[in-house]
């Protein structure tokens, strides 16, 4: 097998293996899943519309793909998460390209893909319906396309990421503008870093491709008017309630974005810099360290902790609780930044080092990877094991959870979303 056919392997095998095929539907999936039962787009689409105090600060685009998919194929966990399930496959390709931008070996592309594989918190969402996955893949789709300059971008792959991603993650979440101007300025940047040319606002000017950006704005702005722009969230939550205050917020913020290292989290990225500092510090001086092997990494990783404190900023200050899930696009950034900086220090080191060093780096994310392999391999065990549940239509369902129970057994089962769950909304 050739390294480019290990990536792709490698990649296909990282979507597949996050599917969770047996879990079953919760709480804010029923929300897409009772659409399922409506009559038609127009009722759906109005629905969405309306529901904006449920549906808080969604687009309403993942919930109307949801309800044709649901129409098409009936009741059923995997289509109801397809868009999800083809966000991975974008998020995988779109890291793969980014690699290949800067020249990392396919070993390390490899590394990197395990890396997304053993954050748990963000391959988590390719099993479930919700639009944090599509968000997280478009960034980093946006992101492979703003790291090529404006004369690199001929090629089908960079062009489809570029409008794939910009388009796609402007009608998915409301939280994509932040992301892809974060994407397009460091792109920039890197490139004027790369070919040692002076920014300036005309070179940035052809760099963002205004065409392009005219249109995802018109997207973006069009289809928020109808959804997450017209509704005001009224306030009042715990922001802190789901991830603690001072210290303890520190330690959930570090941990989430390090999960791909396991139990060693933040001791482990500690240590990991420590080592580098020790490196470093033998090479020809700081001018070198910096321009040749921290600066991109580091300031896609600094710019991903931005990203994350940003919007827990914007819960904060709407009175709204800061979810990690919200974090979701930094949990897709830090290990492609891990990668890159690692494999920019490997490339230094004297060659009988290097084998070692990449082993030892590679156990970590093995170990890992292999409790949420084994996860999955369980759940889609229980997909195609377990009897389907029976639900005798009585007394309509007065909460939530009433309505996931019965959510389950129509998946079950199969055939059309059931008419009981045109009560939900």
């Amino acid at each position: 097998m050739t390294s480019r056919a290990a990536v792709v392997a490698i990649g296909l095998c990282v979507v597949v293996f996050s599917t969770l095929l047996g879990k079953d539907i919760w709480t804010d999936e029923v929300l897409h899943f009772a659409l399922g039962s409506l009559d038609s787009t127009l009722e759906a689409w109005k629905t969405i519309c309306r529901s904006q105090d449920i549906n808080h600060g969604q687009t309403g685009i993942y919930m109307i793909l949801d309800y044709w998919l649901l129409k098409l194929f009936g009741a059923s966990r995997f289509w109801l998460r397809f868009p999800s399930f083809l966000s991975g496959f974008l998020l995988v390709f779109a890291a793969v390209h980014f690699f290949r931008g800067y020249k990392i070996s396919p070993r390390w592309q490899i590394w990197g893909l395990l890396a997304l594989y053993a954050q748990k918190w963000l391959m988590t969402f390719v099993g479930e319906a919700r639009p944090y996955l599509p968000l997280a893949a478009t960034a980093v789709a946006a992101l492979a396309y703003y790291s090529r300059a404006s004369d690199e971008r001929g090629d089908r792959a960079t062009r489809f990421l570029g409008y794939s991603g910009v388009l796609i993650g402007s009608i998915m979440h409301p939280y994509f503008a932040v992301c892809w101007g974060f994407s397009a300025l460091l792109g920039y940047l890197l490139v004027a870093k790369r070919k040692n040319e002076r920014p300036s606002v005309v070179s940035l000017w052809r760099h963002l491709n205004v065409p392009l950006c005219l249109l995802g704005s018109a997207l973006y702005f069009g289809v928020g008017q109808f959804t997450w722009l017209s509704h005001k969230f009224g306030g009042g939550l715990d922001p802190f309630e789901y991830v603690g205050h001072g210290a303890q917020f520190f330690r959930v913020f570090v941990n989430a974005h390090f999960g791909f290292m396991g139990r060693l989290g933040m001791v482990g990225f500690l240590l990991l810099a420590l080592f580098l500092g020790f490196f470093l510090s033998r090479q020809k001086g700081p001018r070198f360290i910096i321009g040749q092997i921290c600066a991109g990494p580091g300031a896609l990783m600094a710019g991903a902790f931005f990203l994350s404190l940003f919007v827990s900023w914007a819960s904060w200050r709407s009175g709204y609780w800061i979810l990690q899930r919200q974090w979701i696009v930094s949990f897709a950034l830090v290990p492609i930044a891990a990668t890159w900086l690692l494999a920019n220090v490997e490339s230094r080191l004297p060659l009988k080092f290097r084998s070692i060093f990449f082993g030892l780096t590679l156990v970590v994310i093995l170990f890992q990877g292999a409790p949420w392999l084994l996860e999955n391999v369980s759940s889609a065990k229980l997909q195609f094991t377990r009897k389907p549940r029976s639900y005798s239509e009585g007394a309509a369902p007065r909460t939530t959870d009433e309505f996931v129970v019965i959510a389950n057994a129509n998946c079950d089962q199969g055939g059309p979303v059931w008419p009981i769950f045109k009560k939900f909304y």
